[in-house]
């Protein structure tokens, strides 16, 4: 696996590209039922994780993105970007200390 930089500016190059979806609120739940609703491509592969990212403020909203990567291949196997201008508080917390965060 790419170090963890790399991996960010990666995971973070691609999102650039994605449409994004504008909600009311980003909630960790919201996330968590996304990854949930995808757990059988996790568990397909050792090598894939689930991730966020919280990236840059844009125009006021935050921005998250969120997917499934290999980390063998380097691909996205499937994500989505999200942008509100509200976050729950269990989600700032999750990313607090860095913009990454690995889900198990």
């Amino acid at each position: 696996m790419a170090d963890p930089v790399t991996f960010f500016l990666l995971l973070k190059t691609a999102f650039a590209i994605w449409a994004t979806v504008t909600l009311l609120r980003i909630t960790f739940k919201l996330i968590v039922n996304w990854f949930r609703e995808r757990k059988a491509l996790k568990q397909q592969d050792k090598n894939n994780i689930a991730f966020t990212i919280k990236t840059e403020m844009d125009k006021g909203n935050y921005v998250v993105c969120q997917g499934i990567f290999n980390t063998e291949s380097e691909v996205i196997l499937d994500g989505q970007k999200l942008q509100s201008k509200e976050m729950d508080q269990e989600l700032i917390n999750a990313h607090q200390s860095q913009p990454l965060v690995i889900y198990q």
